[in-house]
């Protein structure tokens, strides 16, 4: 763990470097980097009034390794997309890598090897699913 925490250290200098290229110079409010992410168990979420999950535990080690401040939020999906994209200084965590996003993000690293998806119903409910199709 220690090693891959130190290279993804490495990957958050290189990417705070092109997000602000003058980092030092900017004044102490556009130093902070925020971070946020959409509730999203076991990755990211908030309970009794802490952050926690896989994510938030990357980000806040890397960070405090790196001795760069920042701040984390738990924020609606849609606000922390568009945020990400538009905004300089902020960072989205557990965002997934695809095909369409490839190029409009600076990718630091993994979270997780990939998800498996599983989907549940009520013994009572009439839908059938039969293939991928479905």
């Amino acid at each position: 763990m220690y090693i891959s925490t130190k290279i993804a250290t490495l990957f958050i200098y290189f990417t705070i470097s092109q997000i602000t290229p003058s980092y030092a110079e900017n004044n102490a409010q556009n130093n902070i980097i925020k971070v946020e992410s959409t509730d999203w168990r076991p990755y990211a979420y908030k309970e009794n009034g802490t952050h926690q999950g896989f994510a938030f535990d990357i980000v806040k080690d890397v960070f405090e390794r790196a001795e760069v401040p920042y701040t984390f939020a738990i924020k609606p999906w849609a606000r922390v997309y568009r945020s990400g994209l538009n905004l300089n200084n902020h960072m989205i965590a557990g965002l997934g890598r695809t095909t369409k996003r490839e190029n409009q993000f600076q990718w630091v690293g993994a979270v997780s090897k990939g998800n498996d998806m599983f989907f549940y119903k009520l013994r009572s409910s009439p839908i059938k699913i039969r293939n991928i199709e479905d």
